[in-house]
């Protein structure tokens, strides 16, 4: 349980907070204002964009993509400066949950490849990474045994000189 004083839009909110259930009241007036309506969305995007760009879509999105882990109920507000900058909005809780742009999913690419999680993109504890690091890992070992064995346990054979014929 929380209840802290925020800014919403410009306009001072409180932000109620009781187990899964969220509260945003206008500290000015005392009204609810969840679930946002379309011109709140636009002027919390507004708010929270830094830039020179103006707004080109706005869509409410039944199921996001993976780039907002598949979150559901979703507007999507794109911006035309930068490119493909994109504004990801939570109406049941009244916040902007992310912000896409080309250099983040080029970065979210390459993270999906590092730690082998092709699907959720979030989870570096992954099977198939386990599966690498952890064969990995009994490969250095058997390394070690090869080296102790040829160094240490190996006796070594004397070496006779070699006869040459001058």
């Amino acid at each position: 349980e929380s209840l802290a004083l925020e800014s919403f839009a410009g306009e001072p909110v409180w932000r109620m907070k009781a187990g899964p259930k969220i509260a945003l009241v206008s500290a000015k007036t005392g009204q609810s204002l969840l679930p946002l309506n379309e011109a709140q969305i636009r002027a919390l995007a507004l708010s929270d964009y830094i830039g020179s760009g103006q707004i080109v879509e706005m869509k409410q999105v039944a199921a996001g993509p993976v780039e907002v882990r598949h979150r559901s109920d979703l507007w999507r507000i794109e911006f035309n400066q930068p490119k493909h900058y994109t504004l990801w909005v939570d109406p049941a809780e009244g916040r902007v949950i992310a912000h896409r742009s080309r250099l983040w999913r080029f970065y979210d690419f390459f993270w999906m490849l590092h730690i082998m999680d092709y699907q959720e993109r979030d989870d570096f504890n992954h099977p198939l990474l386990i599966f690498f690091a952890a064969s990995a890992f009994l490969f250095a070992l058997s390394g070690i045994a090869l080296l102790v064995h040829r160094f240490l346990l190996r006796p070594r054979a004397r070496r006779k000189p070699s006869k040459s014929k001058t």
